[in-house]
């Protein structure tokens, strides 16, 4: 049972999520520096569970700074390589291939704005950037 100020919720369920945006950000992460051995792991482990990698996407507009921009792109189950076999050195899944190389704010030199804005918003995040901030991409 579930209690908040007073008696318990007995008349509320709660289902639970199969989407997890914990695992999206374990699984880009570990892409984006180049982790074969904790991506590998990372996936098997939410695949085990039943955790659906959740990504938002969007272009370099305006609607990257809002959170409710028409234009967003939501895949509530991402689908990452079974094995470590990336593109271009870190790319193992389709969101990692679409969308720009570089965003307006990384770059003009604001690499911190844009991870702040991922902050934020909660719900969206800039792999290319993380590459800019690592050191692992060059501006082109």
């Amino acid at each position: 049972m579930n209690h908040f100020l007073g008696s318990p919720f007995e008349h509320v369920t709660v289902e639970r999520r199969s989407e997890s945006y914990v695992s999206t950000i374990v699984l880009d992460l570990a892409a984006v520096l180049e982790m074969s051995g904790l991506y590998e792991l990372g996936r098997n482990d939410f695949l085990a569970v039943g955790a659906m990698s959740c990504v938002m996407e969007v272009d370099d507009t305006v609607s990257q700074y809002l959170g409710d921009a028409s234009d967003l792109n939501f895949e509530p189950n991402m689908e990452y390589k079974e094995n470590w076999e990336p593109i271009d050195r870190w790319k193992v899944a389709p969101h990692h291939n679409r969308g720009p190389s570089s965003y307006y704010l990384s770059r003009i030199g604001r690499i911190w704005d844009h991870l702040t804005l991922s902050v934020v918003l909660r719900d969206r995040h800039f792999p290319t950037t993380w590459r800019r901030l690592v050191g692992k991409n060059r501006e082109e």
